[in-house]
């Protein structure tokens, strides 16, 4: 008889705490959609873990499924803290926000509570020069498809300093993110910004032939695209900095005469043409001007005008015939002249 009762008390306790009455929690305004408790796992290692042990009511509130079992340190958040604050047989820590995983009566500063029962503490910026006023944080913004909510991201320090309140939140974004770098030919501008450098422009140049566009700066339409027209005879390039103007397929005298010197320029030095690119001076024997598009050619015989010059003096005789010649064919004058 003892030995029987024995073997019924084992049973029955054992069928007690196998199938004993779960300790709920008290509702929490976890869910995040209204239809569930997506949301409830919030703050946890294992969110979907976490987001298990709830069990929907209405509206956006859930309660958690058992306050007695112990809750595995992957699945514990903000949620299951607040839900299982001040529940008898609760053996959640009794408090109300998740710092440092576990619960806790209240957060360390400079953590706050977030809406989600998690103790945070931001991640404050660098401070950066991006006031524009010297009075706020305007010009902050600047770049952001949002700049009035860019601009409110940031806290002013002092004077044109200003830092971001957080680099630890989600901040939303368009097409564009952060990079170490601009991707060339991209440079950073005041604001931080990749853009595509300022064009650069020189001096304007007479090489239009026609006074209505720039056919006359270029062998091609290419070469001639490069240039916008101005007024009578003068064009500009459009800019100097870019690399289909620095193309040596590209290059001419215009070319070369008009970008020397400018910063930012991609065109090499020089501001005539000589060989395939640009050069500060022509080879010897070789000259250059506007009237020859800025190009190094080779210099005209001058012996036509020695024998123009002894013809003046007296020097010799000639007929009118060889005169021509030596109009026609300066280069050979020397050897038509007779005494």
């Amino acid at each position: 008889m003892n030995k029987l009762f024995t073997i019924t008390l084992v049973v029955y306790c054992f069928i007690s705490n196998t199938y004993a009455s779960p300790t709920f929690g008290k509702y929490v305004h976890c869910s995040s959609n209204g239809s569930d408790c997506t949301g409830c796992g919030a703050g946890a290692t294992d969110v979907s873990g976490a987001q298990d042990l709830f069990t929907y009511s209405s509206g956006n509130k859930c309660l958690f499924l058992d306050c007695s079992v112990t809750v595995d340190a992957t699945k514990l958040n903000g949620w299951i803290c607040a839900s299982c604050n001040g529940v008898n047989n609760s053996i959640v820590p009794p408090r109300k926000y998740f710092q440092g995983g576990t619960c806790v009566a209240s957060c360390t500063p400079p953590a706050t509570a977030t809406s989600d029962q998690i103790c945070y503490s931001p991640a404050v910026g660098n401070a950066v020069p991006c006031s524009s006023n010297g009075s706020g944080c305007t010009g902050c913004g600047a770049g952001a498809t949002d700049v009035s909510g860019a601009q409110a991201l940031f806290t002013q320090v002092s004077g044109k300093n200003c830092v971001f309140a957080d680099c630890q939140a989600t901040v939303a974004a368009t097409s564009s993110s952060c990079a170490a770098s601009c991707t060339a030919p991209n440079v950073p501008n005041t604001n931080q910004i990749c853009q595509k450098p300022p064009a650069v422009t020189g001096n304007n140049v007479a090489c239009s032939t026609n006074g209505t566009d720039c056919t006359g700066c270029g062998a091609n339409a290419t070469i001639q695209g490069l240039f916008t027209y101005v007024s009578g005879n003068v064009c500009k390039i459009t800019d100097c900095s870019s690399t289909t103007t620095s193309n040596a397929a590209n290059l001419n005298g215009w070319v070369c005469n008009f970008c020397n010197g400018q910063t930012g320029s991609t065109v090499p030095a020089g501001s005539q043409f000589s060989g395939s690119t640009c050069a500060t001076s022509c080879p010897s024997g070789q000259t250059t001007s506007a009237s020859n598009s800025f190009t190094c050619t080779a210099g005209s015989s001058t012996n036509a005008s020695v024998v123009i010059y002894l013809l003046r003096k007296g020097k010799f005789n000639i007929n009118i015939q060889h005169m021509e010649e030596i109009r026609d064919h300066q280069e050979e004058a020397s050897i038509l002249v007779f005494y």
